[in-house]
């Protein structure tokens, strides 16, 4: 498993990368400062990968634009017929599934 760190502002991404999956686990804050550094993270994600599991467990704020950067997310793994998948908190994953 590879492990990365990225911290933006007031957002922190730790990606591991497994042979089934990417997990991007973000704590800090997705909001207008933070989204497009997400979004940009996650859309590199795609043309390699197959499933990307994105926990968002660790985020203590989460505005509009945050929700603008997952659902770009969405439509960029649907683009690549790939899944992705969050985490809202521990133990809970509603699939976000393109077909």
């Amino acid at each position: 498993m590879i492990e990365d760190i990225t911290v933006v502002s007031e957002l922190t991404l730790q990606t591991l990368t497994a042979p089934a999956e990417i997990v991007v686990r973000c704590s800090g804050k997705v909001v207008e400062k933070t989204a497009t550094a997400l979004q940009n993270h996650l859309r590199s994600l795609f043309p390699g990968s197959r499933c990307v599991v994105l926990d968002l467990a660790g985020v203590s704020s989460f505005d509009g634009t945050g929700l603008s950067a997952v659902a770009d997310a969405w439509s960029t793994a649907r683009k690549h017929c790939a899944r992705l998948e969050i985490l809202w908190s521990q133990g809970t994953k509603p699939p976000l599934r393109p077909h």
